[in-house]
């Protein structure tokens, strides 16, 4: 997977700079994108994309492990509301448990986006397993993003901060957009 990210990074790299502004081609950076700090943190990272008519999934496995960073787009929804989504998503998570926790840890603003940051705490009905999850929902103009890193287990505080680092090194930007600028 590393071989792929560096082979891929390579690849845009040489595109951008071995043209001028003007002939790096459309396709490469093209509108609302989601960008997203590599690698992952915690390990050595798997990935798995599902497509779907309205939305696209993108499930990361730590090797070895049952740990999964779920990145779901959904496609031109309007789900706008961050608050409402939550509570959609606790409520189907909560069906799940025998006690179930959900605290917001952040909402804001970043780069013309609205982003809220919020974690969950379950104990599983079937297996009694505690189970602990931090969720980023980004509402965008053309897509509506979800990251959910979701472990297995109750996992130490220095796991919990190097993903809370993480999320806020996430960003939507949209390279149509002055005010909302892409890194590239």
């Amino acid at each position: 997977m590393k071989r792929e990210l560096l082979v891929m990074l390579t690849l845009v790299s040489v595109v951008a700079c071995s043209s001028t502004d003007d002939e790096v081609p459309e396709q490469v950076f093209k509108g609302e994108q989601l960008i997203q700090p590599m690698p992952l943190p915690g390990g050595t990272w798997e990935r798995f994309i599902y497509t779907y008519p309205d939305a696209k999934r993108i499930n990361w496995g730590l090797v070895g492990k049952k740990d999964v960073l779920e990145v779901v787009e959904f496609f031109g929804e309007e789900l706008g509301d961050l608050a409402a989504y939550r509570m959609r998503q606790d409520k189907a998570d909560a069906a799940k448990c025998a006690s179930f926790e959900s605290e917001l840890l952040d909402t804001v603003v970043r780069n013309g986006y609205q982003e809220m940051l919020w974690q969950t705490q379950c104990v599983e009905l079937e297996t009694e397993r505690s189970l602990f999850s931090y969720h980023l929902s980004i509402s965008g103009h053309d897509s509506f993003f979800v990251l959910s890193r979701r472990w297995p287990y109750m996992p130490k505080q220095s796991s919990k901060n190097a993903w809370l680092d993480y999320f806020s090194d996430v960003m939507l930007c949209d390279d149509r957009l002055e005010a909302r600028p892409c890194p590239y």
